[in-house]
């Protein structure tokens, strides 16, 4: 991953579109997401509509 931008504020505005990305397609690839620092994102196993 990267992110870059003009300003501080543009580079944080790139990194959070990165990492959401990052984790979209992890999950529509059902691979896990690693744990933070004990924070953890768990993924149903029931199907659900992506809008």
């Amino acid at each position: 991953m990267i992110a870059t931008g003009e300003t501080i504020e543009k580079c944080r505005d790139d990194l959070i579109e990165v990492i959401e990305e990052w984790v979209a397609i992890r999950l529509q690839r059902g691979f896990a997401i690693p744990a933070i620092d004990g924070h953890t994102i768990d993924v149903s196993g029931e199907p659900m509509a992506i809008v």
